[in-house]
């Protein structure tokens, strides 16, 4: 079995008020990097948070979230 991923930048930035590492899509060529790999690859799974700014576009929904956002919050609680 095959899983295509999306890449994103390593750690760099810690946000002051949540204290969650921020992560910005890895690019090359100014598109968004994605591969497929072996699913054995896989070492474990994320879960990202976009990152809305002052203000939320409440017409945003969440399937297309990855595409809208540049920044998301890593969420290292689970």
């Amino acid at each position: 079995p095959l899983a295509y991923v999306e890449w994103f930048t390593p750690f760099q930035v810690v946000d002051p008020i949540t204290g969650m590492n921020v992560v910005t899509p890895s690019t090359r060529s100014h598109r968004r990097y994605a591969t497929v790999i072996p699913v054995t690859d896989i070492v474990c799974s994320c879960h990202l948070i976009s990152n809305w700014g002052r203000v939320m576009n409440r017409r945003t929904v969440s399937s297309i979230a990855l595409e809208t956002h540049n920044k998301f919050y890593v969420n290292p609680y689970l």
